[in-house]
């Protein structure tokens, strides 16, 4: 009879009662790329939604209209991307951003606005915004540099 013993890296792994070692398993399969929208549009929503689904190993795990909403949906699902809308319900997603970066660094996020001077662009990188497109213009980006995300997570796994 095999146990289970919660490795330090939070993944079960299966343990030989005999000698207490950890048994040999087959290697882990890649998790799908766990993605958190925060867009006030739905109709945009709904467009990076099918754009993401279309290509496949990539989750979104939910969807925030509003700066409050947005903050405790990151708590949490503690997503392994966002993509960010610069002007939401409730205020400006530059704290955000900050925020985000600041409790979960290794999170991707992806500003997606139509407000993409340059002054708004700097200002985001320097925030720590890994990735800032306009609307407009860039808008097939965003789920090209997921699918990319996802690619590397992959290969490292």
């Amino acid at each position: 009879v095999w146990g289970m013993n919660l490795a330090s890296d939070e993944s079960i792994t299966e343990m030989d009662p005999d000698t207490n070692e950890q048994a040999q398993s087959a290697p882990e399969t890649t998790s799908n790329l766990r993605i958190l929208l925060i867009e006030d549009s739905m109709p945009v929503r709904g467009r990076i939604r099918s754009m993401i689904e279309e290509i496949g190993g990539m989750e979104i795990v939910d969807a925030a209209s509003s700066v409050v909403e947005a903050l405790a949906l990151f708590i949490e699902h503690r997503p392994d991307a966002v993509v960010l809308d610069l002007y939401l319900k409730g205020g400006n997603a530059f704290a955000v951003l900050t925020e985000f970066k600041r409790s979960h660094p290794a999170c991707v996020v992806i500003v997606l606005t139509n407000f993409a001077t340059l002054e708004t662009r700097q200002h985001c990188l320097k925030l720590g915004a890994d990735y800032f497109f306009e609307k407009n213009q860039e808008f097939e980006r965003v789920p090209e540099v997921l699918a990319e995300l996802y690619r590397a997570r992959s290969e490292t796994r």
